[in-house]
Protein backbone atom coordinates (compact mmCIF):
# COMPACT_ATOMS: atom_id res chain seq x y z
CA UNK A 1 0.00 0.00 0.00
CA UNK A 2 1.44 3.40 -1.18
CA UNK A 3 0.83 6.22 1.51
CA UNK A 4 0.41 9.97 0.54
CA UNK A 5 0.99 12.48 2.41
CA UNK A 6 -1.59 15.24 0.81
CA UNK A 7 -1.73 19.08 1.40
CA UNK A 8 -4.93 19.75 1.77
CA UNK A 9 -4.78 23.69 1.14
CA UNK A 10 -3.20 22.22 -2.50
CA UNK A 11 -5.34 19.64 -3.50
CA UNK A 12 -9.44 19.82 -3.58
CA UNK A 13 -10.83 17.10 -0.86
CA UNK A 14 -14.52 16.06 -0.12
CA UNK A 15 -15.96 14.06 2.46
CA UNK A 16 -19.48 12.33 2.85
CA UNK A 17 -20.41 14.36 6.31
CA UNK A 18 -21.61 17.60 6.55
CA UNK A 19 -20.65 18.85 9.76
CA UNK A 20 -18.26 18.04 12.59
CA UNK A 21 -18.08 17.07 16.33
CA UNK A 22 -16.15 19.87 18.01
CA UNK A 23 -14.89 17.90 20.77
CA UNK A 24 -13.71 15.10 19.16
CA UNK A 25 -12.34 17.58 16.48
CA UNK A 26 -10.42 19.28 19.35
CA UNK A 27 -8.81 15.97 20.62
CA UNK A 28 -7.66 15.14 17.14
CA UNK A 29 -6.75 18.70 17.25
CA UNK A 30 -4.59 17.52 20.30
CA UNK A 31 -2.94 14.44 18.87
CA UNK A 32 -1.81 16.63 15.78
CA UNK A 33 -0.09 19.10 17.47
CA UNK A 34 1.48 16.49 19.99
CA UNK A 35 3.02 14.62 16.65
CA UNK A 36 1.15 11.56 16.84
CA UNK A 37 1.18 9.22 14.30
CA UNK A 38 -2.36 8.52 12.49
CA UNK A 39 -3.11 5.65 10.30
CA UNK A 40 -3.51 6.68 6.58
CA UNK A 41 -7.52 7.49 5.18
CA UNK A 42 -9.00 5.59 2.29
CA UNK A 43 -9.45 7.92 -0.45
CA UNK A 44 -11.00 7.44 -4.12
CA UNK A 45 -8.84 9.99 -6.56
CA UNK A 46 -9.71 11.00 -10.06
CA UNK A 47 -7.73 10.14 -12.44
CA UNK A 48 -4.73 12.91 -13.68
CA UNK A 49 -6.07 15.55 -10.94
CA UNK A 50 -5.54 16.37 -7.60
CA UNK A 51 -9.13 15.61 -6.60
CA UNK A 52 -9.97 13.33 -3.70
CA UNK A 53 -12.75 11.88 -1.68
CA UNK A 54 -13.28 10.06 1.18
CA UNK A 55 -13.67 6.74 0.75
CA UNK A 56 -17.38 5.64 2.36
CA UNK A 57 -16.79 2.06 1.20
CA UNK A 58 -14.77 1.17 4.11
CA UNK A 59 -17.09 0.75 6.95
CA UNK A 60 -16.57 0.61 11.08
CA UNK A 61 -16.68 -3.28 12.00
CA UNK A 62 -18.13 -2.10 15.38
CA UNK A 63 -20.80 0.66 14.24
CA UNK A 64 -21.64 -1.03 10.66
CA UNK A 65 -21.37 3.19 9.17
CA UNK A 66 -18.92 4.58 7.34
CA UNK A 67 -15.68 4.60 8.75
CA UNK A 68 -14.46 8.07 6.77
CA UNK A 69 -12.15 10.34 8.82
CA UNK A 70 -13.09 13.63 8.37
CA UNK A 71 -12.25 14.81 11.53
CA UNK A 72 -9.03 13.65 11.35
CA UNK A 73 -9.06 15.24 7.62
CA UNK A 74 -10.04 18.37 8.74
CA UNK A 75 -7.65 18.90 12.08
CA UNK A 76 -5.01 18.03 9.64
CA UNK A 77 -6.31 21.34 7.41
CA UNK A 78 -6.13 23.68 10.23
CA UNK A 79 -3.14 22.34 11.64
CA UNK A 80 -1.68 22.76 7.58
CA UNK A 81 -0.17 19.17 8.54
CA UNK A 82 0.32 16.81 5.69
CA UNK A 83 -2.76 14.29 5.94
CA UNK A 84 -1.86 11.03 5.37
CA UNK A 85 -4.02 8.64 2.93
CA UNK A 86 -4.10 5.87 0.73
CA UNK A 87 -5.78 5.89 -2.86
CA UNK A 88 -8.19 2.77 -2.66
CA UNK A 89 -9.53 3.27 -6.46
CA UNK A 90 -8.72 5.69 -8.89
CA UNK A 91 -11.94 7.24 -10.62
CA UNK A 92 -11.73 7.94 -14.33
CA UNK A 93 -14.05 11.22 -14.05
CA UNK A 94 -15.95 13.17 -11.38
CA UNK A 95 -18.59 11.86 -9.75
CA UNK A 96 -22.12 13.23 -10.05
CA UNK A 97 -21.82 13.41 -5.81
CA UNK A 98 -19.09 15.25 -4.99
CA UNK A 99 -20.44 15.56 -1.09
CA UNK A 100 -18.94 18.40 0.74
CA UNK A 101 -15.38 20.19 0.82
CA UNK A 102 -13.62 19.26 3.93
CA UNK A 103 -12.88 22.85 4.20
CA UNK A 104 -16.39 24.11 4.03
CA UNK A 105 -17.72 21.49 7.21
CA UNK A 106 -19.08 22.86 9.49
CA UNK A 107 -18.29 22.54 13.89
CA UNK A 108 -21.11 21.70 16.32
CA UNK A 109 -21.22 20.19 19.95
CA UNK A 110 -22.55 17.00 19.09
CA UNK A 111 -22.09 15.49 22.28
CA UNK A 112 -19.95 12.24 20.49
CA UNK A 113 -17.69 12.06 22.89
CA UNK A 114 -18.74 9.58 25.97
CA UNK A 115 -18.77 11.07 29.64
CA UNK A 116 -16.51 7.95 30.26
CA UNK A 117 -13.74 9.27 27.79
CA UNK A 118 -14.17 12.60 28.99
CA UNK A 119 -13.43 11.10 32.75
CA UNK A 120 -10.92 9.21 31.68
CA UNK A 121 -9.01 12.18 29.54
CA UNK A 122 -9.03 13.88 32.81
CA UNK A 123 -7.18 11.68 34.96
CA UNK A 124 -4.67 10.16 32.48
CA UNK A 125 -3.06 12.73 30.19
CA UNK A 126 -2.41 9.99 27.52
CA UNK A 127 -6.18 10.68 26.31
CA UNK A 128 -6.16 13.24 24.31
Amino acid sequence: MTILLLDLHAVDFYGFQSELDSDNLASILRGVDAGDSFDPLAVRRVLEREIYFLDATVVNANSGRPEGGHHRAYAHLLRKKPLPVHVRATLACLPEFRGVAIRNLAVKNCGLISTIYSDKRIHDKRYR
